[in-house]
């Protein structure tokens, strides 16, 4: 498997509907900073996306007792930092210029230019695959001053934001928990990732929505065919108890160095206690 996917595009601002779901959460309604590159930096000339892979998380119940999924995010090393260092590596071998570095920062439609930099295509599960990569990525964009063809890298065709690529293949809608996967959009106050990562208490119908997930959802991509290649982190379900019972010594010592510390130990134990049987 591929390092990372690297591509670049001009700056040009996105059309609306090349963009995904301004709706989405955890980010600002406003989506003029998601599609115009010269608000992030003045003067934008290219965009440079990367796409960058991680194991997928594959759980172990070796006694059959009721055990709570994790995502991959919350078992790997925090991938804003893996992405900021090959970012940072891409940005000094550059001629001189201005730019600015964006991972999961709420500016830009990070999918979105990804697609433009045919870096990935757009999946039925709302998510983007990249070829030689697979769909459990991280993503990170670099806005430069610098025109496309000045940064040596080579341009790639636009990915495809049709969902074509994905044909007949409704796995990862079978397989959402939440049923916020459908035909006609997504639905994120349906979704398990969602769920599992807001803040404050969690309605009777969202706890049922969990899905036994503790944190984060990879149920759709597990079953994407795409990711069939991924390579897989084996890693033992915890029990609720274990989780709900942790101090925050404890909780950091596990999960601290991982994406999942922005949300921190409260969220991860109001998730194990809806899931005691």
């Amino acid at each position: 498997m591929a390092e990372y996917a690297i591509g670049v595009s001009g700056a040009r601002r996105l059309d609306y509907l090349e963009g995904y779901d301004f709706s989405a959460p955890f980010v600002k309604p406003d989506p003029e900073p998601k599609i115009n590159p010269s608000v992030v930096l003045s003067g934008a000339r290219s965009v440079i996306a990367v796409a960058v892979p991680y194991a997928r998380a594959r759980g172990i119940n070796p006694d059959g007792k009721n055990r709570l999924y994790i995502s991959s995010i919350a078992l790997i090393p925090d991938y804003h930092r893996a992405v900021r260092r090959i970012l940072e590596e891409i940005d000094s071998a550059l001629p001189p210029h201005r730019s600015k570095a964006l991972i999961d920062s709420g500016k830009l439609n990070e999918r979105a230019f990804a697609v433009r930099c045919g870096v990935a295509f757009r999946a039925r599960n709302r998510s983007v695959v990249s070829a030689g990569v697979g769909g459990f990525t991280a993503l990170g964009l670099l806005v430069t001053d610098l025109p496309p063809e000045d940064t040596g890298i080579a341009p790639l065709p636009p990915g495809d934001a049709s969902l074509a690529a994905c044909g007949d293949c409704r796995a990862c809608v079978a397989a959402c928990p939440g049923g916020a996967l459908r035909e006609d959009g997504y639905d994120y106050t349906r979704c398990a990732s969602y769920i599992t990562q807001k803040p404050g208490d969690l309605t009777e119908t969202e706890a049922r929505l969990t899905g036994g997930w503790l944190y984060g959802c990879d149920a759709c991509r597990d079953v994407c065919p795409f990711n069939a290649g991924v390579p897989a982190l084996e890693y033992v379900m915890p029990l609720p108890a274990e989780i709900a019972g942790m101090t925050d010594g404890e909780w950091d010592a596990r999960f601290g160095g991982t994406a999942a510390r922005w949300r921190g130990a409260d969220i991860m134990r109001r998730n194990a206690l809806l899931n005691f049987a």
